[in-house]
């Protein structure tokens, strides 16, 4: 949902700050060299395009010239869709060093298909996952994850849900969500009032 379209978004980690990290795990995949492209599910999809923009904006503030952004590809939700858009990326960008997923199973089937084209030694994912799914992957043909808890998101959003309802929130900048036992914060990002862990589950595990 667009943030014009909301009072508040409850989320793991801070919107700007995703799109930032996933950059920097993709420019310490490849010693900040090589071809990348960007993944995602459909041009719709709200958080991905905020995380696409980070990515972008970090693109525009390193001023590194050897590591262009050659193509954003919207290849639908399923993992097999993802792996054959990827497969095809591998095929029209011989350059290509790093495929950036914005999205679950776009990370996993960019890791598939690297796996079954056998390039590892020379492409890489990096991504947006939820660590069940990408475990067999990590530390050969996806480099680093940034992990998604939705468990703990759930957690928070009840918290939220009961703050409201029981003592009237009107939630401000730095205000914390009553009664949660994590730490937490309320932000005003590009992408509007958000909730936020400052504690944050969601982590960069870069093995490779």
């Amino acid at each position: 949902m667009a943030s014009e379209s909301r009072d508040m978004h409850v989320s793991i980690a801070a919107s700007d700050n995703v799109g930032s990290e996933l950059f920097a795990a993709r420019a310490d995949a490849t010693e900040a060299m090589g071809h990348f492209t960007i993944l995602s599910s459909t041009p719709t999809a709200q958080c991905q395009n905020t995380w696409i923009r980070g990515i972008r904006d970090a693109l525009e503030v390193s001023m590194i010239k050897n590591m262009p952004l050659v193509d954003i590809v919207y290849a639908g939700e399923t993992v097999q869709d993802a792996k054959i858009a990827v497969e095809n990326m591998i095929d029209h960008y011989p350059e290509l060093g790093v495929v950036i997923s914005v999205y679950n199973n776009g990370t996993v089937g960019a890791a598939e298909a690297i796996t079954a084209r056998g390039v590892s030694d020379r492409v890489t994912a990096v991504g947006v996952g939820m660590e069940e799914s990408l475990d067999d992957y990590i530390g050969d043909a996806c480099s680093s994850a940034l992990y998604w808890d939705p468990i703990a998101l759930g957690e928070l959003t009840a918290y939220v849900c009961l703050d409201l309802v029981e003592n009237d929130r009107d939630y401000q900048l730095n205000d914390r969500v009553a009664d949660y036992d994590r730490d937490s914060s309320v932000i005003m990002g590009d992408n509007g009032l958000e909730i936020v862990m400052e504690a944050n589950p969601a982590s960069v595990k870069a093995v490779k």
